[in-house]
């Protein structure tokens, strides 16, 4: 059986799939890292870059509301509320957001390096939300004393405020450049990860496409016999029986000389 051609031409056609499904298996591999690392960044990093940079701007607003309360400024018509109370809710709001898109991104990453990553990112805005509740209460504490008219207390507060504010925009700044760095070092990863599965596409394609060449080339080996076997049946046709075609071998064709 292994030696007819009908096996042979069979087997040749299977090995040419496995060669295909192979090289079809190690690009899903290979792209597939790629893709969970793209999906992370634009999915993971990049919203917790954005929440985090806007910690940094509500902040900013707190600070200014304060000194122009301090400093007699005009400020923002807020209604009851003070302008800074609002401000501090909205950087809470951030706060909570950016926990948010950490521990998703902790459900997108698939290494032990990103988880990692990710836990000191946690545990930096845990940092941040202690030090903001501190910032906070000193804060609505000046502004109400500013605004009940002890303005002397409050600006003995601002300087305390002032302290605080440093501190945390310090801890904001501190997890931006984190997310940046690992955002940049992950594009990079992504992209030399991209060029080696191009180039392992292109490899396998390659040896694929000679791999199906060199069977064809095995199929019509074995079938060359079959050229002699006709003419000298059509000669056998014609009367001439001088002739003999020396095939050698077990298979159909054999036979049949």
């Amino acid at each position: 059986m292994f030696a007819s051609i009908r096996f042979r031409i069979i087997a040749a056609f299977l090995a040419g799939m496995l060669v295909m499904l192979a090289a079809i298996g190690v690009l899903v591999v290979q792209y597939r890292g790629v893709s969970q690392s793209q999906e992370l960044i634009t999915n993971g990093y990049l919203p917790l870059a954005k929440t985090v940079a806007r910690l940094t701007t509500w902040q900013a607003r707190i600070d200014n509301d304060v000194r122009r309360l301090l400093g007699d400024e005009a400020r923002p018509g807020t209604g009851a509320r003070s302008a800074a109370a609002i401000y501090a809710d909205e950087l809470k709001e951030q706060l909570d957001t950016a926990r948010i898109h950490a521990t998703s991104s902790q459900r997108i990453a698939q290494r032990s390096e990103e988880q990692a990553v990710l836990n000191k990112v946690l545990i930096q805005l845990k940092r941040i939300d202690q030090l903001f509740a501190d910032y906070r209460t000193e804060a609505a504490r000046i502004v109400d004393l500013a605004e009940s008219g002890e303005r002397d207390a409050a600006e003995v507060g601002g300087t305390r405020l002032l302290e605080l504010s440093t501190e945390l925009g310090d801890e904001i700044e501190t997890l931006s450049r984190q997310i940046d760095g690992r955002i940049a070092q992950l594009t990079d990863e992504t992209e030399a990860a991209r060029l080696r599965a191009t180039a392992i596409a292109g490899g396998l394609s390659f040896v694929a496409f000679l791999f199906a060449f060199v069977l064809l080339g095995l199929v019509l080996y074995a079938l060359r016999p079959i050229g002699r076997l006709t003419d000298q049946v059509q000669r056998l046709a014609a009367g001439d029986y001088s002739g003999r075609v020396e095939v050698r071998g077990a298979d159909e064709i054999s036979g049949l000389a």
